[in-house]
């Protein structure tokens, strides 16, 4: 004879399981197994989410921000340790870490106010003038494309990473033209000795 359960109708197993002296009839052992498997997947991921979070969360740090774009702590950091691998190869003296930090965010700001510039007044850089500064870059090293995206990769560089920089670099150098194009004032003496 099987055991009454000595627990009230409310409770959890009496809403598992229900038995009789005579009939043994059970309920459904297949829902409680689904029951406990969806307890346990809900706690472990419960943990795993929290021991994620816990243990590999990042936080920013914005150190500028100029108009619409923000300058992150990690960019600064990112291209203060390019700067250094780049003298140190060179054998060259080592500035101090706060005279590198202040002229890293200057560039920084001001590429981003040039960007943001680019952006306002609808300059762009098609593919195709990107591909051509690239095979350009390469001809100087005495290189293919091919090659020569074989050799940053080699040098632990970024493909993407760098056309994405020679594309800002070639917007920036369009605001700057627009900007000494804007500057340059001709007075009317000066067009007519021209024409002379």
């Amino acid at each position: 004879m099987a055991k009454q359960y000595a627990l009230s109708d409310r409770s959890f197993a009496s809403r598992i399981f229900s038995t009789q002296d005579c009939g043994h009839k059970h309920g459904n052992i297949n829902d409680y197994k689904k029951f406990l498997l969806g307890l346990l997947l809900t706690f472990c991921a419960g943990t795993l989410s929290s021991f994620v979070s816990a243990e590999y969360q990042l936080i920013e740090k914005i150190v500028a921000i100029v108009e619409d774009d923000i300058v992150l702590a990690s960019d600064i950091r990112t291209q203060i340790n390019q700067i250094k691998v780049s003298i140190r190869q060179r054998n060259a003296a080592m500035p101090a870490d706060d005279i590198l930090y202040e002229q890293v965010l200057e560039r920084q700001i001001l590429e981003s106010l040039q960007l943001q510039r680019a952006a306002k007044i609808g300059l762009r850089v098609s593919d195709q003038e990107l591909s051509e500064t690239i095979a350009r870059l390469a001809r100087q090293n005495k290189l293919s494309p091919s090659e020569f995206r074989e050799s940053l990769e080699k040098q632990g560089e970024s493909y993407t990473d760098i056309r994405e920089k020679i594309r800002r670099d070639l917007l920036i150098q369009q605001v700057q033209r627009r900007s000494v194009i804007r500057n340059i004032k001709i007075s009317e003496s000066e067009i007519d000795n021209f024409l002379r």
